[in-house]
Order: C-alpha cells, then structure tokens, then sequence
C-alpha cells in the first residue's frame, strides 16, 4: 500500500510526518548525551600492558592464556583423580573453568 502525503499540508502535519510515531526529537538526544556520557568518560587512565621481551601485550590476553593453560592442568588432575566422567555436561564445564581460570588470573595478578 502506496502511502502518500496530503495534498495541502500544514505546519502540524509537516511536523508529525517528520517524527516517526508521534516521538519528540528530544528523546533522541536523551540517548545521544547518554551515549556520550559513557563513552567519555574512562575506566582506566593507564592501558594494562604486560612487557614480555620487548612487546607489550595487554593483560586481558595474558588472562585468557592463562584459563586456557590452568583450564587444561585441571582437566588432566580431573582425570587422574578419575572424576572427569561425572562432571557433565563436558562442554559447560570446560568453559566455566576457562572463565573461572581467566577471572582469578586477572584478580590475582592485574587488580590494582
């Protein structure tokens, strides 16, 4: 269906065909400054960077390489201890120690 605008159109039907449901252009600009606000303002004043032999490598991955790698040493203790098979579902599991892993690391090692 072809939607056309009135033949003679006044200020009032100008002015709603210019807002899309009856909305005011004041609630664009709510979100907007909200967007802003976030967006200036800032978490931390220094990048943490990790120096490892001349590169700087930013903490968070130094975190997530060591979930990976202390997620891998307790599965391989799970099995010695032989109660991987019970731990199910395998997937969710795993996941849940790469994040529990990740989130120690970084309180551990990076909190300031």
């Amino acid at each position: 269906m072809l939607v056309t605008a009135p033949a003679r159109a006044d200020s009032r039907t100008a002015a709603r065909l210019c807002r899309p449901h009856g909305r005011h252009s004041r609630g664009h600009w709510k979100g907007a400054s909200a967007v802003a606000a976030a967006l200036s303002s800032s978490g931390c004043s220094v990048v943490p960077s990790v120096n490892i032999l001349g590169s700087f490598f930013p903490a968070w991955l130094i975190s997530i390489v060591a979930g990976v790698l202390l997620t891998l040493l307790s599965v391989q203790a799970f099995r010695l201890m032989t109660i991987a098979p019970y731990l199910r579902p395998a997937p969710v599991m795993y996941a849940s120690l790469v994040f529990f892993w990740t989130f120690a690391t970084w309180l551990l090692v990076f909190a300031s």
